[in-house]
């Protein structure tokens, strides 16, 4: 019977200590499941398909093409993330828009992840702007800084009027657009140009004769498809001096088998060819080219006239010049059998 008792109190003392242990842990510390602290609430953002520029913020070109895309992870908060930039900006694809705050929200999957893409649009009159994309769940908010560049494809100068089209080309800048620029003349006939770099050309008058006085175009296309134009005329006093044709000797013998050696020179500061034809008329008709000499848009030739006793005078004939208004007219010489 003393050793059954002794084993009771022994019992008795160690479901005590159990049941004081239970009611310390349980009732101070308060260590079960639902009062266990979570980490603390959490929002941050990732961006993909956007660089940064030199001040470290992500670079997009506002031309209603360019996109980033952003991505938010939320933890410890709502679901539902929104994504807001100011407006004329851009808008975002997908999303619901909350027009009280003038988020647009989107639903974050499993992983606490929600995506968002934004496009840029070119709005405004300004060339850049400097903006921050803001991210919001409940109230935690994250921000993404934003470089905006309104990449509006503009030719200068603005428009061209050659005075000139004996003198060097005129230099054509493109400027906003994403390079390789293309170039594109209304009438290749009349305006020409040579590719300088990515973004810039000379232009120049390829024949002013050909000129029928009206405005011609100069167009450019850059690399996302935005297209530019700017007028080309051509004015002024100087714009298409005509061109002249002379004759020495003038006077040529009529005797049967008497020959004479008559030099013509034209003077075309229009062209810049190495040969030009003239057409020879008379008792017989030829072609004669002339080379240039002594300089660009000076062209001679000799050719040997034998009378026939006739005095139906030679004409010579130059057509490739332009007289007044750059209007196609032919200059003419003639030479006298006497």
């Amino acid at each position: 019977m003393n050793r059954n008792r002794r084993w009771a109190k022994t019992g008795m003392v160690i479901a005590a200590v159990m049941a004081f242990a239970t009611a310390t842990l349980t009732g101070c510390g308060k260590t079960n499941s639902e009062t266990i602290p979570s980490s603390a609430p959490s929002l941050t953002l990732d961006v993909t398909g956007a660089s940064k520029d030199s001040e470290g913020r992500y670079s997009i070109r506002a031309n209603a093409r360019d996109s980033i895309e952003v991505t938010a992870t939320v933890s410890g908060l709502s679901s539902l993330v929104g994504f807001y930039v100011p407006s004329g900006y851009g808008t975002f694809t997908g999303g619901t828009v909350n027009t009280l705050d003038g988020f647009t929200y989107y639903m974050a999957d499993r992983s606490g992840k929600a995506r968002a893409t934004f496009v840029a649009g070119a709005q405004g009159t300004t060339s850049t702007g400097r903006i921050d994309m803001v991210a919001r769940s409940l109230d935690v908010e994250a921000t993404v800084p934003l470089s905006f560049d309104f990449a509006t494809l503009t030719i200068l100068p603005a428009s061209i009027t050659i005075t000139d089209v004996s003198a060097p080309g005129v230099y054509v800048y493109a400027r906003g657009g994403l390079p390789p620029i293309e170039w594109f003349v209304s009438d290749p006939r009349v305006l020409a140009f040579n590719v300088v770099n990515d973004t810039t050309i000379e232009l120049y008058v390829v024949d002013a004769a050909a000129f029928t006085g009206t405005v011609y175009t100069l167009d450019a296309i850059d690399k996302e498809g935005q297209t530019a134009q700017i007028n080309v005329t051509l004015g002024g006093a100087t714009a298409c001096t005509a061109a002249t044709i002379t004759a020495n000797p003038t006077s040529v013998s009529k005797g049967l088998g008497a020959s004479t050696v008559v030099s013509i020179v034209v003077v075309d500061s229009n062209q810049s060819a190495d040969t030009v034809e003239v057409i020879v008329s008379g008792s017989t008709s030829s072609t004669m080219t002339l080379t240039q000499w002594g300089g660009p848009g000076i062209y001679e030739g000799s050719i040997t006239l034998v009378g026939d006793g006739s005095t139906l005078p030679y004409t010579f004939s130059y057509s490739g010049g332009s007289g007044s208004g750059c209007q196609p007219t032919v200059a003419t010489v003639s030479v006298t059998p006497a």
